[in-house]
């Protein structure tokens, strides 16, 4: 049974698109007129970065786990930390750098 992976890569585009805002906020802090919405905004895109980067970070080991399970065995995942579930998820090719 394959895992649906719809709601990951929504977390993944959502990421993204947050990180670009970001980035483009930090290029085009001239454009923004008062100290006070530069300010908020750096606050409120900063929140929605940590957020999504939590969400998409969460969705990640889930499915990790979910898929250990499915293809390894029904128990491959349990009592084992995030970080062994990581390790476990480069063991079986699912990541390709177990360090990052």
């Amino acid at each position: 049974m394959p895992l649906d992976l719809e709601s990951f890569r929504n977390a993944i585009t959502s990421l993204s698109q947050s990180l670009r805002l970001g980035r483009y906020l930090e290029q085009n802090d001239d454009t923004v007129t008062t100290h006070d919405l530069d300010s908020t905004l750096r606050t409120v895109v900063r929140s929605g970065v940590i957020k999504n980067f939590e969400f998409t970070y969460e969705l990640s080991w889930q499915l990790m786990k979910r898929w250990l399970e499915l293809n390894i065995n029904p128990r491959a995942g349990d009592g084992v930390t995030r970080r062994e579930l990581y390790r476990l998820g480069f063991e079986n090719r699912l990541i390709d750098d177990v360090d990052r």
